[in-house]
């Protein structure tokens, strides 16, 4: 990209066939496209020399500003800018590096005013002398210690001055260039590829949020997922209380809890039974001194005994994820409930009562045979066998 002068036009006029005059030029990125002068804003000449000292850094400092706006909107429109564009961004850039250059100045001139008044309040200073006489005069009567102080002191405010107006400015040329695009015919186009851009970067964000929603909510769900394990890999059956119906049934629910109780009673000692423990079995067919002897024949080899205790720790594991193991826990998970709801288990008060019930029947059986003998007694000593009263009780 160069600026159209005096020296290109002669070119031709077609840009699609018109080749750059100066192909090395660092300008030349969006060619064919070219920068007119006519659209550009110089300012006055005081401050274009005061501030840019000369139209040529000031020049300089535009194109580098229009050069970096005009790649930001290759990158939104996905396409090059077309040359109505490009003259927009010509004119509203200038309007913006004016703006932006006013900062500087300013600042300065009201750093310089602010340590003019403090240097002529802290030292005493004559109104009517300007205020470098008057320093030059009262510096040599100054310590050393007063001399840096002051000169801090007075950088401190001239740098305070000079960063809040560049920022200040810098800020309303951005507020207005933005407004310059927003209200621009030639730059509708633009606009619409800047709302649709926003938009989609607003999906993108909000499927990201969405996204790390569902993780965080994935993993506190597995950090849940062991207290739940048993539920899940085996189901639990209803401990008891059968299910919830509109008319639930006291002896149904007896007889499935009783029931399951028996049957995980009979898995646990149907896997005890031929689970071969030579350790506490009796009957082992290896001796008691050959099972103690056989500690001292392990491995002295560290990789051996490396090798054993992960074995060993895997057995466990798989011992503690067997499907009997599960059952135990599941058992002894209705036990507790049962223990804390108060009620004992079905199996064990079935039981009770019927061992209650031989003991009533044969507590009646024995009262009977009592009153028996009690009548009996009573009618030997009522009849022939006065001399011998209260025998028969006596020989009972």
């Amino acid at each position: 990209m160069v600026l159209d002068d005096e020296s290109l036009s002669q070119s031709p006029t077609n840009t699609e066939t018109w080749d750059s005059p100066d192909p090395t030029s660092p300008q030349a990125a969006l060619f064919p496209n070219k920068l007119d002068r006519e659209y550009l804003h110089p300012p006055n000449a005081f401050y274009l020399y005061t501030r840019f000292l000369g139209p040529q850094l000031w020049e300089h400092r535009v194109l580098d500003r229009v050069t970096k706006h005009l790649e930001m909107a290759k990158g939104i429109l996905r396409r090059n800018p077309t040359q109505d564009e490009i003259n927009a961004f010509v004119h509203h850039t200038s309007r913006e590096v004016n703006m932006s250059g006013l900062g500087l100045p300013i600042g300065l001139a009201a750093g310089f005013a602010h340590t003019n008044f403090f240097l002529r309040r802290k030292l005493s200073l004559p109104g009517n002398v300007p205020v470098f006489q008057a320093v030059q005069r009262a510096w040599p009567t100054i310590s050393k210690v007063d001399r840096r102080a002051l000169l801090f002191q007075a950088a401190i405010r001239t740098s305070f001055w000079l960063l809040l107006s560049l920022g200040n400015f810098q800020g309303f040329a951005t507020y207005q260039f933005t407004l310059g695009l927003g209200s621009d015919e030639r730059l509708g186009s633009f606009r619409e590829a800047v709302k649709k851009y926003t938009n989609a970067r607003m999906q993108r964000l909000e499927g990201n949020t969405e996204q790390a929603r569902q993780r965080r909510e994935m993993r506190e769900a597995a950090r849940h997922t062991p207290a739940t394990a048993v539920a899940e890999e085996y189901p639990q059956p209803d401990y008891g209380r059968g299910r919830e119906s509109p008319s639930p049934s006291p002896s149904s629910s007896t007889s499935t809890a009783s029931s399951w109780v028996r049957e995980q009673k009979q898995a646990d000692f149907t896997d005890s039974f031929f689970k071969d423990d030579h350790n506490t079995d009796d009957a082992s067919p290896v001796a008691y001194e050959l099972q103690n002897q056989q500690d001292y024949n392990k491995p002295t080899n560290s990789w051996e005994r490396i090798r054993e205790e992960r074995a060993q720790k895997q057995q466990q594991q798989m011992m503690a994820n067997s499907p009997a193991m599960w059952r135990n826990r599941a058992f002894k998970q209705v036990e507790h409930e049962q223990q804390q709801s108060g009620t004992p288990s079905t199996d064990y008060a079935s039981e009770e009562r019927s061992r209650q019930q031989e003991r009533d029947a044969a507590q009646r059986e024995f009262d009977q045979m009592l009153d028996a003998e009690r009548q009996l007694s009573q009618t030997d000593s009522s009849g022939s066998f006065g001399d011998n009263k209260g025998t028969g009780w006596r020989r009972w």
